[in-house]
């Protein structure tokens, strides 16, 4: 069932974040939210290793510091398709881009004495002031230090109730029915689960953190003052007609929204009606599936069990989503038949009949790990493929990597 409560709280998470991006920054700023809910491409992060320092004066905690810092690079410093699902890309990262950038950039006419001092000063972050090596165990592996800002937690826990858990319900489910056509079975599986969620009450700690890079500043690479030596170099999909033909673009987190603490609260099952007397107990009756169709869109004009939702997918996305889920081969044990009561006064447990208890309250779902902070969202920066500057001065280049 944590499948079906994560679904409902990213859809929550979501609209929660999406007010932190406005209207006029929309073609910078990307908002992703993971996918699947479960054995996605974000990182969970582990409370005590987000707490390192640089330079750690001890010796002994520093080892430990720099392993923990090396573990932040490498989770944050992926790059991810500019999708509302988080894909990560497998062939390009965040400071192989810059590495090509401060490499190979060449500056234009255009470029003032500002632009150039802001490119030499992140340029020599990225080749000198942050880069650092792990010790010890993992021996000498490079990487570029990056810290992130301490997390801010939303003053007491979200809580969802009634009409706001259906809503969501409803939007997860709209969300994930446009995927059948790539399903191995999980996104079935999971919007039954969804379906069948009947929680009263969900509740989570909500937080962010934002993740600091001395050694990028993304308005350069964005500006019109530089360009490559060669017209068709881009910094990143050189031989990949995609990202050109798709308008498919690449971003980097600058902001992770996480959740601890998440748990549901089952509703109460109705009281069952009084059987007629000498009604059969164990054989001969259907029983009705309650796992209904989820219901149309408000002023979709579509019948009841086809939600129309918007698509804005791709071919390209969807062999990307697909190619994502054949990698977790997700897969659903049959459970098993057991004997059906249809009176309702009595449940099958294990191997034998148990009567239902009065007036039972389901518990809360088991809380997740206090320590462990699941991201439910990013805020990414999309990174341009190529500047917009035409032309170049032969008297104002920078200098190689």
């Amino acid at each position: 069932m944590d499948d079906a409560l994560l679904a409902i709280i990213l859809q929550h998470v979501r609209e929660l974040a999406e007010v932190q991006i406005s209207k006029t920054e929309s073609d910078r700023y990307k908002l992703l939210t993971p996918f699947p809910p479960v054995g996605n491409d974000f990182p969970d992060f582990k409370k005590d290793t987000l707490e390192f320092t640089d330079p750690q004066t001890d010796a002994g905690l520093a080892t430990m510091d720099t392993i923990y810092a090396y573990d932040f690079f490498t989770g944050t410093n992926n790059l991810y398709y500019n999708y509302s699902y988080g894909i990560k890309s497998q062939d390009y990262y965040l400071s192989q881009v810059c590495k090509k950038f401060y490499g190979d950039a060449l500056f234009t006419d255009t470029a003032d004495d500002s632009f150039i001092a802001n490119f030499k000063n992140k340029k020599d972050n990225f080749n000198n002031r942050f880069l650092r090596s792990t010790v010890g165990d993992l021996g000498k592996i490079d990487f570029y230090y990056t810290s992130l800002s301490p997390i801010q937690w939303n003053n007491g826990k979200i809580e969802l109730t009634g009409n706001d858990i259906a809503r969501l319900k409803e939007k997860a489910l709209s969300v994930y029915a446009s995927l059948q056509d790539i399903d191995n079975g999980y996104i079935a599986s999971l919007t039954a689960a969804i379906n069948a969620a009947n929680y009263s009450k969900i509740t989570y700690d909500f937080g962010f953190l934002d993740v600091r890079r001395e050694w990028i500043d993304p308005q350069l690479m964005e500006s019109d003052n530089w360009k490559f030596a060669t017209d068709n170099e881009v910094l990143y999909g050189n031989s990949d007609a995609d990202f050109t033909t798709n308008d498919v673009k690449l971003a980097y987190a600058q902001r992770f929204y996480v959740i601890k603490n998440y748990s549901g609260t089952l509703a109460p099952t109705p009281a069952p009606a009084t059987p007629i007397l000498g009604t059969a107990i164990l054989s001969g009756f259907a029983v009705r599936d309650h796992r209904t169709t989820a219901p149309p869109i408000a002023g979709s004009g579509q019948p009841a069990g086809q939600p129309q939702v918007r698509d804005h997918r791709t071919t390209v996305r969807n062999m990307q989503l697909k190619s994502r889920l054949s990698q977790f081969n997700f897969t659903v044990p049959p459970k098993p038949a057991d004997p059906i009561d249809p009176t309702g006064q009595f449940v099958w447990v294990n191997d034998h009949w148990e009567r239902k208890r009065a007036n039972s309250t389901p518990p809360d779902t088991k809380p997740a790990d206090d320590t462990i902070y699941k991201t439910a969202a990013i805020i990414c920066r999309i990174l341009p493929r190529v500047p917009k500057s035409q032309t170049i001065n032969e008297d104002k280049v920078a200098e190689p990597a």
